[in-house]
């Protein structure tokens, strides 16, 4: 199992933008065979978000980066959000 973890460092005052963008598409995930969970958290001392899914396996996350949902989410992307994304195993489940 892994946990995709993709921080976004949002411009001020854009954040109730790009949470209604992840609460429509938030939904098309559990569409995708292997996806366990999806999260949206945002940090109290800034406007700064993770969003952090689960996946199976490391398949099942490239076969959603590979798919046409993926792509049109990603289509419009938020101006002025930079995105760091890191994977993690996870050791525990």
């Amino acid at each position: 199992m892994i946990v995709v973890v993709n921080r976004l460092q949002v411009p001020a005052g854009h954040g109730s933008d790009l949470e209604q963008a992840f609460s429509q598409a938030a939904g098309g995930l559990s569409l995708f065979a292997g996806f366990v969970s999806f999260d949206l958290w945002r940090d109290t001392a800034s406007s700064d978000y993770v969003v952090a899914t689960k996946w199976a396996s490391p398949e099942a996350y490239q076969a959603w980066r590979a798919s046409p949902s993926f792509r049109d989410a990603h289509r419009s992307p938020q101006p002025g959000v930079v995105s760091t994304v890191t994977v993690y195993e996870v050791i525990n489940p």
